[in-house]
């Protein structure tokens, strides 16, 4: 309980309405969904609650595709 009173606690001080949305964008450059044009470039979006797996896949696929090119 206390764990989560501190949580709680930590949210409503900080003003946190929302999880996280993390957008990865092939090679580092610009661009993603939330540009007007798409941004021309590849990218990953992850959810912040999303599990610690999916986010070395994320990096394991973006680092394999920065090392083929």
């Amino acid at each position: 309980m206390q764990v989560w009173a501190s949580y709680e606690d930590t949210i409503a001080n900080k003003n946190i309405h929302a999880i996280p949305y993390f957008v990865f964008t092939e090679g580092g450059r610009g661009g993603g969904p939330f540009r007007p044009d798409g941004g021309g470039t590849r990218h990953v979006t992850v959810r912040g609650s999303a599990d610690v797996q999916t986010f070395v896949e994320v990096f394991e696929t973006l680092s394999q595709a920065a090392t083929a090119a």
